[in-house]
């Protein structure tokens, strides 16, 4: 027998679901860019695969352990050359800046 109470919390669930996948990057970069704990910076930036989030964290990162992690992984030409331009610590910049193979992203 159909019930519609059950089918409405199955709906929320998957409602719930969906908006917990869609904004589990966002919470990962803010957690990584801003925990007041290493480890839990660390931990999330574990879990971060995407290039422009990584820029992200290494351009925001109060911690430079993070930071460095972060930049260590960004590959992504574009991404680095973020990093070079906006990076709030200079020394993080300066080492996007050393990675960049193409100094023409520089300018853009």
């Amino acid at each position: 027998m159909f019930s519609r109470r059950r089918f409405g919390a199955q709906l929320v669930h998957r409602l719930d679901v969906e908006e917990f996948r869609r904004t589990l990057p966002e919470r990962l970069v803010t957690i990584a860019s801003t925990a007041d704990a290493p480890a839990d910076a660390a931990l999330a930036l574990e879990a971060i695969e995407d290039q422009r989030q990584l820029a992200t964290v290494a351009k925001s990162s109060q911690n430079d352990t993070i930071r460095s992690a972060a930049l260590s992984r960004v590959h992504d030409t574009r991404a680095l050359g973020s990093v070079a331009r906006h990076a709030a610590h200079g020394s993080t910049a300066l080492d996007a800046v050393l990675r960049l193979g193409d100094r023409t992203e520089l300018l853009n």
